[in-house]
């Protein structure tokens, strides 16, 4: 059986079909590299040719070569399907993950473009516009984590259980306090980072990408 690999940036989304290798390793004692890539290197003619788009993950099982998140995920929940990365419930509860994955993926991870990377949302705009931009980028992130916060109230995880669409809410939180959004008025979002930072593999994603917890 092939060795998985999976390049990522530090911190970045990668970190979540990373966790969920971690679970994988947990459920099924897999063995897998990760890859740690500097934007530089994810622009070289090595990586390039396996992923034109240069960006991370890619995840490699051999021959086989895959990029994007979902897709990612979605191999990893097939191939390694008692890791329950998506949850144990019958196929409206993995609905419910899978519409909160899509949530982070499509309405909150973009928000944070304007914070990132405010170039490419407004080429060439003066400070005062960009400064603009990101306060409205911050005040959208805030309004948009109302929604996991509103769904935490009384429960550990988004869907009762731990899946990997709450590791993708924790890294967009990491991100947050990064960039210093003031998010303590949801108060659900404190007692979720410390729940998701006290699960073993969670941790040991950390410490495979050298990064601290919250």
């Amino acid at each position: 059986m092939s060795q998985i690999k999976l390049h990522v940036l530090q911190g970045a989304c990668p970190l979540v079909p990373h966790t969920a290798l971690a679970m994988a390793k947990a459920s099924d004692n897999i063995d897998y590299d990760i890859i740690i890539m500097s934007r530089e290197a994810l622009k070289s003619a090595e990586y390039l040719a396996l992923n034109p788009k240069g960006s991370a993950p890619l995840l490699r099982d051999g021959e086989f070569v895959l990029s994007q998140n979902f897709a990612i995920l979605s191999y990893i929940n097939a191939k390694f399907p008692k890791a329950h990365i998506f949850g144990k419930g019958d196929e409206q509860h993995i609905a419910k993950t899978l519409q909160w994955l899509a949530f982070v993926n499509s309405d909150l991870h973009p928000s944070f473009k304007a914070l990132f990377n405010p170039n490419a949302v407004l080429p060439n705009a003066d400070e005062n516009l960009v400064k603009a931009l990101q306060q409205q980028a911050k005040e959208n992130i805030v309004n948009l984590l109302r929604l996991p916060n509103d769904e935490l109230n009384n429960k550990d995880f988004l869907n009762g259980e731990f899946t990997i669409a709450d590791m993708y809410l924790y890294v967009t939180l990491r991100w947050a306090t990064a960039m210093q959004i003031d998010f303590s008025q949801h108060t659900n979002l404190a007692k979720f980072i410390k729940n998701v930072e006290n699960l073993p593999f969670v941790l040991q994603t950390l410490k495979e990408q050298e990064l601290a917890v919250l």
